[in-house]
């Protein structure tokens, strides 16, 4: 009988996987470096802690304004889920 360690992480023996999540895990932490720097200037510029926030707020707008439209987690997709999935998977 097969481990279930063996089994959580056996997807990762395709070479695809593997290149995939390094790939993302790059995209991350350059994601993460970006916002770090934009916060760092945006502060040395102004020094002004309110513009800070502001800046931070408006990086999360397109998240909070799209997540119920798109169908995020905390809101189970207030347009996307009233529609029938059937009929959203047509192209007519």
């Amino acid at each position: 009988m097969e481990r279930p360690r063996a089994r959580a992480f056996g997807s990762l023996r395709s070479r695809n996987v593997r290149l995939f999540l390094g790939g993302q895990s790059v995209s991350l932490v350059g994601t993460w470096v970006q916002q770090v720097a934009m916060g760092w200037l945006a502060y040395r510029l102004t020094g002004s802690p309110l513009l800070l926030g502001v800046l931070a707020a408006a990086g999360q707008l397109p998240s909070l304004l799209l997540m119920p439209i798109a169908g995020g987690s905390a809101t189970g997709g207030a347009v996307t889920g009233s529609s029938s999935s059937r009929r959203a998977s047509r192209w007519r």
